[in-house]
């Protein structure tokens, strides 16, 4: 089993060193966006990715080596074999980087709603097993289904992500593994990869997103 790291960091304005040019297509972006909060949550978001890839893939990245994605998401083009999952919730924004392959990441707030009416969207053996559960089970227990099912959607696994098998249930393929934990107050955070994992979390301060 591998541990994977997690990097995660909390919303606040990048840091005052985040001055390092862009690439054309995050810059093209970026000045797409019209509301000031995502525009600071897709800098900070490539910052805690470019943190991940310096110590993963090489200490000599820059933010001009992550581009955007035609399909939306950030990348870096000179290490084609590598795959990032972005998630946030909250005031939380988290990073896993596979340096050879893919993998999927979700972090969501956990909050009370009808979990069971939720469920139907996923398989009728998901909505079975919440229904035998107390609420505060029930609660938990849909978190893991959803982010389960929204991490395997993000990491190309898509066939648990609506309908049978169930995400939980199924056989080893294709989610070869995951993990999930709970992190800050009722924060679910599951990771799927290409073989079986062990989340490693690591909050990462303003200070730590410095870029030189």
């Amino acid at each position: 089993m591998i541990a994977v790291p997690v990097y995660w960091t909390r919303q606040s304005a990048p840091p005052p060193g985040a001055t390092m040019p862009l690439s054309a297509s995050t810059a093209a972006r970026l000045a797409g966006i019209s509301r000031p909060e995502r525009a600071q949550q897709l800098l900070l978001g490539r910052l805690l990715l470019l943190h991940a890839a310096r110590i993963t893939l090489s200490p000599q990245l820059t933010l001009a080596d992550i581009a955007e994605h035609p399909d939306g998401y950030p990348w870096l083009p000179d290490w084609p074999d590598s795959s990032a999952s972005l998630s946030h919730s909250g005031e939380i924004l988290a990073v896993a980087l596979n340096p050879d392959g893919a993998c999927g990441l979700d972090i969501e707030q956990q909050r009370p709603r009808n979990v069971l009416r939720l469920a139907e969207k996923f398989c009728a053996t998901d909505q079975q097993e919440l229904a035998a559960l107390d609420s505060a089970a029930q609660l938990q227990r849909f978190y893991l289904h959803w982010t389960l099912r929204e991490a395997a959607y993000k990491g190309g696994w898509r066939a648990h992500v609506v309908g049978e098998p169930a995400a939980l249930h199924g056989d080893a393929d294709p989610l070869p593994g995951w993990d999930s934990v709970l992190f800050a107050p009722a924060l679910r955070c599951t990771l799927v990869w290409p073989g079986p994992c062990q989340i490693d979390l690591h909050e990462i301060g303003s200070a730590e997103l410095l870029v030189v």
